[in-house]
């Protein structure tokens, strides 16, 4: 695939790491070939620029970058996005645990609801997305239209094309994806919504924590390190030095959205054709990096797009060096505290190795790797007889595994081994977990388990009002299972 502005060349995920290689201790490792595993010959990390992005030195230098936005300290930000005084102190008391909390500071103008960027509109129905679509084929660009959109954990058809997914490779040689979506204002005016998805939760998280303190107050510093054209924590230079020959006013600015139940495409392999297969999902929650281009800047696409693109398939970097090489709590600055994953306010889990069925964070380039790994751990376990083996595959699905998938797992778990053995709490924990997957029928089904939990614990009134949540559920999965065992024990 021809790419605009960078000298990588796209392809499949080469370098990805490899989750299915046996440890000798359970079934998966997944940091097997990972931790470290493409270090320079001068023993540097050859990502884009970990170290510059989460060095002090450059929170300062990444505010005059960006001079012209206001700016909150982190402190106030919290409490403007807490939903009570409590929940704000608590957050707070939190975010102090890391360094520099004082004297950070949050660009309100980086951070972005997506449902505030304007109405979808179907490609047929825009006047912009021919010319986008004119301009990427002008570039030799190839990619890919398709009409869907997230549906909890799953996908929605629709009747006509709304998005464009195209590949392009990192430092690292995997394979990021950039996508572009038409978006109508308010006042009637249509933008290009150009984006990249740069990290994937792979469960609901119970805390705030990432959104509240962790990604806020490190967007300006991730957006100047890949928007720079010489990222340095010791000089700068202006933001139209990145978009040469566009008039200042027309210059788009970058930001982050965090979405609930975001699409996330994954790359699971090479097809037998030659092409790569590509998997489409929604996943709990989705951080993106993208810009707004309106159509008043189309003569200046030459300059804008390159440039866009530079930057979201540097961001891409950015992360994927901190999950390969950081991911420690060993490390100066580890991944998972950086953009504050729940885990790191677990003492039974592991950073980097074991979580526990918490939500942590996946750099989408990384993710297919996950997801491969979590459905042929699924399907060996589903082939295996009730025993140690197979409980094993089915607990790593549960505490580390991703995607849809998992809610599966998690009901198997549960009948087969953690109801038997009365380990209510475990069930419960991981119960909850894949009924907020909102994957369609798996978590109706973990809803009728969760009832048949809360009934062995001799709470009948609690169980009854779960089974009436899972019959209320449109899929209707449990239907029979729920008005069955509820009669019984009524």
């Amino acid at each position: 695939m021809v790419k605009i502005g960078q000298s990588n060349e796209s392809g499949p995920n080469e370098d990805a790491p490899n989750f299915i290689q046996g440890s000798g201790s359970g079934p998966f490792d997944p940091l097997k070939g990972l931790e470290h595993s493409l270090l320079g010959e001068d023993g540097v990390p050859k990502g884009h620029t970990w170290g510059i992005f989460s060095r002090a030195a450059t929170e300062g230098i990444a505010q005059a970058w960006l001079g012209k936005f206001r700016t909150l300290s982190l402190s106030e930000w919290i409490q403007q996005q807490s939903a009570n005084t409590v929940h704000a102190e608590f957050l707070t008391n939190i975010a102090r645990r890391v360094e520099g909390f004082d004297s950070a500071v949050v660009f309100p103008a980086l951070l972005r609801n997506r449902d505030e960027l304007g109405e979808v509109l179907y490609f047929s129905d825009s006047s912009l997305a021919p010319k986008i679509l004119d301009y990427l084929d002008h570039k030799g660009v190839s990619g890919m239209e398709f009409p869907v959109m997230g549906m909890g954990s799953g996908l929605l058809e629709l009747p006509k094309n709304n998005r464009w997914l195209g590949g392009w490779g990192t430092a690292f040689g995997t394979r990021t994806h950039i996508w572009f979506e038409i978006r109508k204002g308010a006042d009637g005016s249509e933008s290009c919504y150009m984006y990249s998805n740069l990290l994937v939760s792979t469960r609901v998280p119970s805390l705030e924590l990432a959104q509240a303190y962790a990604i806020p107050s490190r967007a300006h510093s991730l957006i100047f390190t890949a928007e720079t054209l010489f990222p340095s924590a010791l000089m700068t230079m202006p933001r139209s030095g990145s978009f040469s020959d566009v008039p200042e006013e027309l210059i788009p600015t970058a930001f982050l959205t965090i979405e609930e139940f975001g699409l996330a495409a994954t790359v699971l392999g090479d097809n037998p054709n030659g092409t790569i297969q590509t998997d489409l999902a929604g996943y709990p929650l989705v951080v993106s990096a993208g810009y707004l281009i309106p159509e008043s800047s189309l003569e200046h696409l030459d300059n804008i797009v390159p440039a866009v693109v530079a930057t979201l398939t540097n961001l891409a970097s950015i992360v994927e060096d901190g999950f390969r090489n950081y991911r420690n709590p060993a490390t100066p600055v580890p991944f998972d505290h950086m953009f504050g994953s729940e885990l790191i306010l677990v003492d039974w889990t592991e950073e980097g190795a074991f979580t526990g069925g918490f939500a942590r964070w996946i750099p989408e380039t990384h993710l297919g790797s996950l997801v491969a790994a979590t459905r042929n751990a699924t399907t060996q376990a589903e082939s295996l007889p009730e025993g140690p083996e197979q409980r094993e595959l089915l607990e790593w699905v549960c505490n580390e595994g991703a995607g849809g998938i998992v809610a599966s797992a998690v009901n198997s778990l549960v009948i087969t081994y953690l109801l038997p053995e009365e380990d209510f709490d475990q069930a419960e924990f991981l119960l909850d977990r894949a009924i907020a997957l909102e994957m369609i029928n798996e978590s109706t089904n973990a809803l009728a388990k969760l009832g048949q939990v809360q009934f062995a614990q001799g709470k009948p009134e609690e169980a009854i009002e779960t089974f009436e949540k899972a019959l209320n559920r449109g899929d209707k999965f449990a239907e029979a299972e729920a008005s069955l065992f509820s009669r019984s024990h009524c």
